[in-house]
């Protein structure tokens, strides 16, 4: 795992050091190493607020090109998956197994000439029917054009009938209708997800995969069936056909959803695991009630937070392991900083359980010799996974 700070809302800066930015980072937060292009991207989005629907991001990181014991940060466009996992090998690859990712973000508005990928751009022939509340969307077989990226052979995300039909009225994100548009397969799965549990309904998933995905209701009775499909460069992903409505049964008794996943609930508790990170999974539970009218589980309602915390803060495992790097990165940059370790064997040798570590910074050794021979112990317990105390030593001066 590694750490990436973002910065945005400001300007890029020449220093004595090179380039740097006139803000502090706007978010930071641990990511995993095979993180990609897109997920990044996505994950910007979610943490800078900044419209996915209005505007695209362009991205610069700032890279040290010095040589070893100086400094020179120059900016180094990051356009595609080549160029991040470049970035995120190199950074991995350092000799204090300790660096971060910083990355200077700037948002651009979306313009709306004929190549750009909006709603607003997606060109589909509509009928008006006598209920003013539809349009029904059609597509003969010889007049229509395939949507942006669908193959013409792809006989799924061809021809729209007239029990083809879907609510245009509200189009808010809400709603699911033929033309929309995704920045990721995970994003529609999240959106027909949410869409099925706010009306109370079950659906299905026929087929999942990098470039398709089709869902049906779960009623065998129900004809409801979506296909969506991504874009010819694999770069968003579209809702290409919506069959026929919903006629079975949305009566619900307000307990759990069958469709109300641990995973989905964990992106929904994110702000809150953030600013209460003891939250319990009681609260968890009222928290989804309040929104979906649903509750989930007791025990969907603790996996979802200790996703939420892995996808905040980093796995358990992957946190303690960062100890070694991390401490090993002070010393480096503290010279005569004391680290004292306890931990056991295992039957793999290149593996030791963890017990428990101490440090001293230099400066604060140094400044014990005109402190008084007493020290002060504070304790605190850690409620996380693996639990523990952690101990922080005071010394006193002649001033207390």
């Amino acid at each position: 795992m590694f750490p990436i700070s973002i910065y945005t809302g400001g300007s890029v800066e020449t220093g004595p050091m090179g380039a740097t930015y006139n803000k502090p980072p706007s978010a930071s937060y641990t990511a995993q190493p095979d993180l990609t292009f897109d997920d990044l991207k996505t994950k910007i989005f979610q943490l800078t607020g900044i419209n996915h629907h209005e505007n695209t991001i362009s991205l610069n990181a700032r890279w040290n090109a010095g040589t070893a014991g100086s400094h020179c940060f120059v900016l180094l466009p990051i356009c595609d998956n080549t160029m991040w996992r470049m970035l995120v090998d190199k950074t991995l690859s350092t000799a204090i197994g300790w660096s971060i990712v910083e990355l200077f973000v700037d948002a651009v508005p979306k313009t709306n000439d004929p190549g750009e990928k909006s709603q607003s751009n997606v060109d589909l022939p509509a009928k008006t029917s006598e209920n003013p509340t539809h349009t029904q969307v059609c597509r003969e077989e010889n007049q229509e054009e395939p949507l942006p990226g669908e193959k013409a052979e792809d006989k799924e995300s061809q021809d729209l009938t007239d029990e083809e039909s879907i609510d245009f009225k509200s189009r808010d994100e809400s709603t699911l209708y033929v033309g929309k548009l995704f920045d990721s397969l995970d994003d529609v799965r999240r959106a027909v997800r949410e869409y099925h549990i706010k009306q109370k309904r079950k659906l299905v998933t026929q087929q999942s995969g990098s470039d398709k995905y089709v869902v049906k209701c779960m009623d065998p009775e129900c004809g409801w069936r979506l296909y969506a499909a991504s874009g010819k460069d694999g770069d968003y992903f579209q809702i290409r056909t919506i069959k026929g409505e919903h006629v079975c049964s949305n009566e619900g008794d307000g307990q759990d959803h069958i469709n109300m996943k641990s995973e989905f609930i964990s992106h929904l508790i994110l702000d809150l695991v953030k600013k209460k990170g003891d939250a319990s999974p009681r609260e968890i539970q009222d928290f989804v009630q309040e929104l979906y009218q649903c509750r989930p589980s007791y025990a969907k309602a603790w996996n979802a937070k200790e996703l939420a915390i892995d996808h905040l803060f980093g796995e358990w495992k992957a946190s303690y392991a960062k100890l070694a790097p991390y401490l090993n990165a002070i010393q480096v940059a503290n010279p005569g900083t004391k680290v004292e370790w306890w931990s056991d064997s295992t039957t793999d040798p290149n593996v030791r359980l963890f017990r428990g570590v101490a440090w001293a910074f230099a400066p604060a050794i140094e400044g014990f010799k005109s402190c008084r021979p007493v020290i002060s112990i504070d304790s605190t317990t850690l409620c996380g996974k693996y639990g523990g105390r952690m101990l922080i030593a005071v010394a006193y001066d002649a001033e207390g």
